[in-house]
């Protein structure tokens, strides 16, 4: 008896990209082109990230300021008694991340995630006792949190 013929997995293709842009062009406007016009089957969103200065081709303004922070809240109790908790971004009391869940369902598309905590400069400045200290004793990157 001959082994069966292994099938591939469907082929997944993904975009990049982060709650500042779905909010500057429109979840609608980015979802139509990342899911129709380039045949895109996921969307992949940054949902907490560092401070950036990016191009923004598609976006109103050609380059966007980016801060550190999560686009969540978190639970109340997660960070409870911790000394560093994640700067949280503008607007996130809105659950931008809840909603492109529900945009992105309704189309039979997969979100996923991505999430950069040691790399904070508004943690690595507030506490400069956690960032990565060189051999000559400086403390000369703020944003690169040593945990």
């Amino acid at each position: 008896m001959s082994p069966s013929p292994r099938t591939a997995p469907p082929s997944t293709s993904s975009v990049y990209t982060f709650v500042e842009d779905l909010r500057a062009e429109g979840v609608e406007r980015v979802l139509d082109r990342i899911l129709g016009t380039y045949g895109c089957d996921t969307l992949t969103v940054a949902a907490a990230y560092h401070r950036a200065r990016d191009v923004t081709p598609h976006g109103p303004a050609r380059v966007t300021l980016r801060r550190d922070g999560a686009h969540f809240p978190p639970p109340a109790d997660l960070f409870e008694g911790a000394r560093l908790t994640p700067p949280v971004q503008p607007g996130a009391d809105r659950e931008p991340l809840r909603e492109l869940r529900h945009r992105t369902a309704e189309r039979g598309a997969a979100l996923h995630g991505w999430t950069v905590f040691l790399h904070n400069t508004t943690l690595g400045l507030a506490h400069p006792d956690v960032t990565q200290e060189n051999c000559f004793g400086d403390r000369a990157a703020p944003a690169d949190l040593c945990p």
